[in-house]
């Protein structure tokens, strides 16, 4: 894994954890066939994003609504007590062993049905470190170190989604530096989405932090490089839309895909912005947020992202 130094590195603020220390996000963007880039921050072809410590989201105190349909099959069928006791409200109760088999579920994601979907859970080695191995029946995988005694969040996609019925997933622990058989893991419900065209991989929509006006998203601390992962679908000159508002003051935004970049001024009332455009898309977004003053609390507060394609020329 390569390791991004804080100006690379995609959405990274300390969290309050109640009991929990303080701790960064961070994310792995994991390729559909193989290993992956670790990214200090939260968020991000498939993505993992892990955090030393979960962050307790800062959303209302109440349970989230997991409406993917997930059935739990062989190698996942014990189930466990949250070993986070600051994730219970989002994340119930009930998580699930992975131990040495193989752990096989069938998806259907939430939302409407698409091409593409992402998935989300949190990871914790109670034990000693591993990897999750990720599998699926469209023949997709990617793979993202879990550290002992840390809990992770963790995303992948996009993925595709079978063409009828659900998706079956295989995950497996394996080494952290071989393919033999792993610690043991525990898993929190899984949360599974449709990814629309141009739409990218964020942190799962249970641990979604409260931004302006009740919004529900991420922060980008001034300074930062959010590197996202994005659904392909998009073709042709593209846009760059955002719902964001700037925490602190305002913000420059530079948006980059692919080779070209763009940037807006974003203020402190959150707004739909338009980036852009852009000769061609990219599987990947990069958005950075920068201010004239290098206050560490100035951030961009980001609601909800696209990549779209840009209006005909006049």
């Amino acid at each position: 894994m390569l390791r991004l130094r804080p100006r690379l590195a995609a959405w990274a603020p300390p969290i309050a954890l109640g009991a929990l220390t303080v701790a960064l996000i961070a994310a792995v963007i994991v390729t559909r066939h193989g290993r992956g880039l670790l990214v200090r921050a939260p968020v991000p072809q498939v993505i993992a994003r892990k955090v030393s410590g979960v962050p307790t989201p800062r959303v209302p105190s109440q349970k989230a609504s997991f409406d993917a349909e997930v059935i739990y099959g062989a190698g996942l069928t014990n189930v466990a007590p949250s070993p986070v006791a600051a994730l219970k409200t989002q994340l119930g109760d009930e998580w699930r062993e992975l131990g040495r088999a193989v752990g096989r579920l069938l998806v259907r994601p939430s939302g409407t049905r698409s091409q593409y979907f992402e998935i989300g859970m949190v990871a914790v080695a109670p034990q000693g470190s591993a990897r999750l191995e990720i599998l699926t029946s469209t023949n997709q995988k990617g793979i993202t170190p879990v550290n002992a005694g840390a809990s992770q969040v963790i995303s992948f996609g996009p993925f595709l989604a079978s063409k009828h019925g659900r998706t079956g997933i295989a995950l497996k622990s394996v080494q952290p530096h071989d393919a033999k058989v792993g610690a043991r893991l525990l898993l929190s419900p899984l949360q599974a989405e449709y990814l629309a065209p141009g739409e990218p991989v964020m942190r799962m929509p249970a641990l979604a932090e409260l931004g302006p006006n009740g919004l529900r998203g991420m922060n980008i601390p001034n300074g930062v490089t959010a590197r996202l992962q994005i659904a392909p679908g998009i073709s042709g000159r593209c846009m760059v839309t955002l719902k964001a508002a700037g925490i602190g003051g305002t913000l420059r935004v530079t948006a980059a895909v692919g080779n070209e970049t763009h940037s807006v001024l974003v203020g402190s009332r959150p707004a739909v912005i338009h980036i852009g455009p852009f000769l061609h898309p990219s599987s990947v977004l990069s958005l950075s947020a920068s201010s004239r003053g290098a206050y560490a609390s100035t951030r961009l507060f980001l609601s909800n992202v696209r990549l779209v394609a840009a209006p005909p020329r006049a």
